[in-house]
């Protein structure tokens, strides 16, 4: 999975731990001058400041995906509701050097000839100035500009976890990134011993992850697949943009993915007859819960299958076998498809959570469930009490409507009554 590139990691992290410890020390004394050097502030819907060479294009918060289309911009007013803005302060010559969102991160901004610093910090009025503080986690940023002031290379550390992800270019376009990363074995090693780690061996070193571009013929990008040195084939698909896609689309093409292949499991596989469930497992607190995370069942002599409700949704999955989820050499296409679905959300955080969790994911889940039933009901791999149904293993949502929802009325009142 190695490639070619310019930067050697150790010495990126050497120049880049040695950073932020002078950063930890003098952030009370250099924060207040950033911020007196601001002429202008401005508010936007998002960080401003370009920290990945597609900034402009699609967001990439989620650094393995799903990415989406990026929809940054400045706003004209101050905003009635600050929290989810960005409070920007440029300086003179124009560049950023903070941003504060209010209730949120705070990020300085520190220059040099071939590089900028972004740094984590807390803030807080005194009296007439700001007084600033390093953030607890010390969080620090490193982006390293090649000749033509792309963005060659980035620095994480926040000295338990240091990484360093560099790009590749072609035709002006980056094609390819490597990320390597370190973390400490606990909380007690301290920067000294964890510089040495860095060099001994790869005991610390976690798995290594790439990226790799794909663009239209109109240059726009098109696809972005994901690799991980510990997966065979694509780990997963940070960004793909179909111009053809839809809610409806994309979530009867996932519905049909996942029903047919653990239907044609289980039509094949060796199990202990009869299969009386399936439950597909997932997690309501995250966005992403278009996929199920994991997939459970218990055949005929597995466990107590007491058909009262208090037992149809533990979560103890005590008696459960589990299915190999996502399965291999299909990772990616799996995890695809949620991420898809995840980029024709405008805003994950408008759809309604906690007790309800986002809907047109939920809704895959009890569609998948349905489809799964009515082919394996048929046959005579399965038991009279066979049931198929999503549960939240997190019981965040309302486990007798993922069960009605997902299975024929009739099945329903029999077992709910």
């Amino acid at each position: 999975m190695s490639s070619a590139f310019k930067f050697d990691p150790i010495t990126l992290f050497d120049e880049c731990v040695a950073a932020r410890k002078k950063y930890r020390k003098s952030i009370p004394q250099l924060g207040p001058e950033l911020v007196k050097s601001v002429t202008r502030w401005r508010w936007a819907n998002d960080n401003m400041m370009p920290i990945h060479p597609l900034f402009h294009e699609v967001d990439t918060s989620e650094s393995e995906g799903p990415w989406k289309v990026a929809k940054r911009k400045w706003i004209a007013k101050k905003p009635k509701q600050e929290f989810n803005s960005v409070k920007t302060g440029l300086n003179a010559s124009g560049e950023i050097v903070a941003m504060f969102r209010p209730r949120g991160a705070e990020y300085l901004v520190v220059r040099g000839d071939d590089f900028f610093d972004v740094l984590a910090i807390n803030s807080k009025p005194k009296h007439s100035d700001i007084q600033i503080t390093p953030h607890h986690d010390s969080w620090f940023f490193r982006y390293c500009l090649d000749e033509e002031e792309r963005i060659a290379a980035s620095v994480r550390c926040d000295g338990d976890y240091l990484s360093v992800e560099e790009f590749r270019f072609e035709n002006g376009r980056p094609v390819e990134s490597v990320e390597r990363s370190f973390e400490r074995d606990n909380d007690d090693t301290v920067d000294e011993e964890f510089e040495f780690l860095l060099r001994d061996g790869t005991r610390q070193r976690r798995v290594e992850t790439k990226w790799e571009y794909f663009y239209a013929e109109s240059g726009a990008l098109e696809r972005v697949d994901v690799y991980r040195s510990n997966v065979e084939g694509i780990f997963n698909v940070a960004y793909t943009q179909k111009k053809k896609d839809t809610v409806a689309s994309v979530t009867k093409e996932a519905v049909s993915t996942i029903s047919e292949y653990i239907v044609d499991h289980f039509e094949n596989a060796a199990f202990a007859k009869p299969l009386r469930r399936i439950l597909l497992v997932y997690s309501a607190e995250h966005a992403e819960c278009g996929l199920p995370n994991r997939v459970a069942y218990l055949c005929g002599r597995d466990g107590n299958l007491d058909i009262q409700p208090e037992s149809l949704f533990d979560t103890s999955f005590s008696s459960c076998q589990w299915l190999e989820w996502p399965p291999a050499g299909r990772r990616g296409e799996f995890n695809s498809l949620t991420n898809r679905l995840y980029a024709l959300v405008d805003d994950i955080d408008d759809l309604p959570g906690g007790e309800e969790a986002p809907l047109p994911f939920r809704e895959m889940l009890w569609k998948t469930s349905g489809k799964i039933y009515k082919e394996l009901s048929k046959s005579k791999l399965v038991s009279e009490d066979f049931l198929v149904y999503p549960i939240d293993d997190h019981e965040d949502v309302d486990a007798d409507e993922d069960f009605r929802q997902s299975l024929p009325k009739s099945v329903v009142k029999r077992v709910l009554g």
